[in-house]
C-alpha cells in the first residue's frame, strides 16, 4: 500500500521549522560577501532562510543551528536525540546506483555555470574567501572503483574553481575518506592533480596530510 505521507525534502523542512517557529525569513537584499556570514554567526537559535540573494538565489542556513532543531529534523525529541540517531547508525542501507535522478535535472557544462554566482557566504574575518562549509565530494578508487563520500570545505576560487583541504582531521568519522581522495587522483608534472570525473587540481607540494587543493571543475 502507497504512503500517503510527503516525502521529506528542503521545502518539507523550511515547512517544518518555520510550523515550530524556528525560522527566520530575512527578505531585504543581503551580501553573501559582507553581510550573510555575521547573520548567520549572530542566529544561534534560530535557522535562517534568505529570500533575496544574488542572482536570484535563496538560502537556507543554521539548519540545524542547535540540538533542538536537530530533534526536530529527525521527528523525536532532545532527550532520546542521541540514542536515536545511535540507532539508525546501525541500520545502514546499501546504495543503489541509478542512472538519473532529480539531482541531475539541472546539467550545466563547463561554459554554463559560475561558481561565483552561488550564494557562498564569507564566514569569518581571516577566511581567505567565499567557503562552501560542508561540500559533498565523491571519489572512486582506482583499483576497486569502490566511491566513498567525504565532507570538504570548499573554497570558491573563480569561476571554475574551488579549493579543497583535505587532512587527517577532516575525515574523523571515516578514516578512508582522505585516503580515497588521494588515491583516486592521479599526479600530473608540476604538482598536477588530475580527478577521474574530470576536474584539473593544482596542489601545494606540501606532505599529504596537509595537502591543500584547487581543484578546476568541469
Amino acid at each position: 500500500m502507497a504512503s500517503n505521507l510527503r516525502p521529506k525534502d528542503m521545502r518539507t523542512w523550511i515547512a517544518d521549522l518555520e510550523a515550530a517557529n524556528e525560522l527566520i525569513r530575512v527578505v531585504k537584499p543581503v551580501d553573501p560577501l559582507t553581510e550573510m556570514g555575521s547573520l548567520l554567526y549572530q542566529s544561534r537559535e534560530k535557522a535562517i532562510f534568505f529570500e533575496n540573494l544574488p542572482h536570484g538565489w535563496r538560502s537556507l542556513g543554521q539548519a540545524p543551528a542547535n540540538v533542538r532543531h536537530a530533534a526536530l529534523a529527525f521527528g523525536t525529541n532532545e532527550e532520546a536525540l542521541v540514542p536515536f540517531v545511535a540507532d539508525r547508525l546501525g541500520q545502514c542501507i546499501k546504495p543503489i546506483r541509478v542512472d538519473d535522478g532529480p539531482v541531475k535535472e539541472v546539467k550545466l557544462g563547463r561554459d554554463e555555470f559560475d561558481l561565483t554566482q552561488l550564494p557562498v557566504h564569507v564566514a569569518g574575518l581571516r577566511d581567505g574567501g567565499p567557503v562552501i562549509g560542508s561540500g559533498l565530494v565523491v571519489s572512486r578508487d582506482p583499483d576497486s572503483g569502490q566511491r566513498n563520500v567525504s565532507f570538504h570545505r570548499l573554497q570558491i576560487k573563480g569561476a571554475h574553481k574551488s579549493g579543497i583541504k583535505s587532512d587527517c582531521r577532516i575525515s574523523i568519522h571515516d578514516p578512508s575518506s582522505r585516503r580515497d581522495l588521494q588515491k583516486s587522483s592521479e599526479w600530473v608534472g608540476d604538482g598536477g592533480l588530475r580527478l577521474p570525473q574530470g576536474s584539473d587540481e593544482r596542489a601545494d607540494p606540501s606532505p599529504p596530510k596537509n595537502r591543500r587543493w584547487r581543484a578546476e571543475c568541469s
